[in-house]
């Protein structure tokens, strides 16, 4: 996985050279880091997630889920597991798991369909429930597309409601900023 993620970092930066500075702690990460850590859900020096921005064409407005552990709306995503193959896998398979979503579309926005629309790094503090102490998410980026409302099956485990927000609603979590502006050029 991490030779997969290291090659995705890579043409990343090709593909938006002025990240280059932006995505140097994850580059750090990425070169240091041992075998497949980089999915393993207990390296607390971080770890590989992807999340899914889903947009409906019908209302024009994108998919947030309350999560219950970060007492916050977000786009569905999660873990990077290591059968996942990449980051792209991942998103599909979070996006469904916590919505119920299949007919999805995926919206490329490089060559390498891997390539995701944006790569973050952030914090993820201390969770209580879990016990689990402050670490990175090294958040690869995915924006997928539905052409009408479907019904929505939120995975309650996890989750306590969704909601479909317009896209300038999504800048109320700070770490939406930069990927809000791709988006903003793309739909």
């Amino acid at each position: 996985m991490k030779e997969t993620l290291l090659k995705i970092l890579k043409e990343y930066i090709k593909a938006f050279p002025e990240e280059t500075q932006r995505q140097e702690e994850y580059k750090k990460y990425l070169e240091k880091a041992e075998g497949d850590e980089v999915a393993d859900w207990n390296n607390f020096n971080g770890h590989a997630v992807a999340t899914g921005f889903i947009y409906n064409k019908e209302t024009k407005k994108f998919l947030v889920v309350h999560h219950r552990d970060l007492d916050m709306y977000l786009s569905p995503g999660g873990h990077v597991d290591i059968e996942d193959e990449n980051p792209l896998n991942t998103a599909k398979r979070e996006v469904q798991e916590e919505t119920g979503l299949k007919n999805l579309e995926y919206i490329n926005v490089n060559e390498n369909k891997l390539i995701p629309i944006d790569i973050d790094t952030h914090i993820i503090e201390y969770n209580k429930r879990k016990n689990l102490p402050e670490h990175h998410h090294f958040d690869h980026r995915y924006l997928f597309e539905i052409n009408k409302t479907e019904e929505i099956k939120i995975a309650e485990e996890e989750l306590s409601e969704y909601k479909w927000v317009e896209i300038d609603k999504l800048t109320r979590n700070p770490s939406y900023a930069i990927i809000v502006n791709k988006l903003k050029k793309l739909i």
